[in-house]
């Protein structure tokens, strides 16, 4: 089995729910350039970015999928 990662698991996110990496990165307040680095995993993000990217409901992440502890 495959760990996914937290860059794999965000464009699984974000395709199901049909943004594009520009619209996920105005929704969560984030630059396109942040998103494509997670994605890819070249950019490890900071918690603030993720409580970011918790935020945006579309995306169904939850506070364990990124790592963060409520």
């Amino acid at each position: 089995m495959t760990d996914t990662t937290l860059g794999m698991l965000l464009r699984q996110r974000r395709l199901r729910a049909k943004l594009s990496q520009v619209r996920l990165a105005r929704h969560a307040r984030l630059s396109e350039a942040t998103i494509k680095f997670i994605e890819s995993d070249k950019h490890h993000p900071t918690k603030k970015t993720r409580m970011k990217l918790l935020a945006v409901s579309d995306l169904a992440l939850t506070h364990e999928e990124l790592g963060l502890h409520p």
